[in-house]
This record gives C-alpha cells, structure tokens and sequence, in this order.
C-alpha cells in the first residue's frame, strides 16, 4: 500500500481514474454520493456508477456494477480504479474512497473464481490529486478457513 502523486501513475491507471470519475458524476444518490469505477479486463474496460435509493437494499455500489458487466462478458480484472464523494460534514478533499465490505467479498470471490492472483487498485480523492494504490489482500480482513 502506498500513496503516489498524478505524476507517479502511468497512463493505465490515469485513464482508469478519469474514467472512474466521469462515472462517478454520473451516479444517481438522493444523498449526494458520487463514486465511480473503472475496471480494466484482459478484453475491455468495465464501468458503473453508484444508484442509491432510501432502502440500501435496492442501492448499488459502482464496483459492483462494474464487476456485473466483466462477469457478463467472461472477462479477467487487471486493474480497478474508484473515485468518489461521500456527502458527509467530515468528508474532506483529501478524502479518497475504497471499495466497501460487500465489493471487497465481491471481488475476493472474483480472484478466487478465475484463480487470480491480487488484484490491484488505485482508489482517489475528488481532484485526483490524493491517490492510494493497494492490492486486494491489504484491503480485504482474511481469515483461514477450519477444516472439520
């Protein structure tokens, strides 16, 4: 895990930021939430947008939707990108987005599906200008499995 500047990143992974924050501002969130995703596949470049509703269980988050259309199309994850906003009084613009609990097992249950090894993201503030690249493994709590 490490925190890099614009200047650090190579083309990929600027492009997956852009990319993630146009998504980003295209989420639908009564709350004013806005995070993006942009996932880059062996094939293509998968992207969602956060739908938020009053009732979290009809909300999406923006990684699942991306994750959904790399299942759809059969494909492997290279490199995941997220940018977002939270509208919360703490939030700050050098607060940068992760991908939450659900889209960590998500995504966990992608690597183990196609026998990935990690899988790598690069997570930003709003202006791009505060970035955290760290891998599936630092992010997601792990445990060992028990055999009985």
């Amino acid at each position: 895990m490490q925190y890099l500047s614009w200047d650090e990143l190579n083309n990929e992974q600027k492009g997956l930021l852009e990319t993630a924050k146009n998504n980003a501002e295209k989420s639908v969130s009564q709350n004013g939430h806005k995070v993006g995703c942009a996932i880059r596949g062996a094939e293509s470049t998968y992207s969602g947008s956060t739908i938020s509703h009053p009732r979290i269980i009809g909300s999406t988050c923006a990684e699942r939707m991306a994750i959904d259309h790399l299942l759809i199309a059969n494909d492997r994850p290279i490199l995941t990108a997220v940018v977002g906003r939270l509208n919360r009084d703490s939030w700050t613009k050098e607060n940068l987005c992760t991908p939450c609990g659900l889209c960590l097992e998500m995504f966990w249950e992608l690597q183990m599906k196609t026998g990935l090894g990690d899988i790598e993201f690069v997570c930003a503030n709003w202006v791009l200008d505060r970035i955290l690249s760290v891998k599936l493994s630092e992010l997601f709590p792990r445990f060992e499995a028990v055999k009985r």
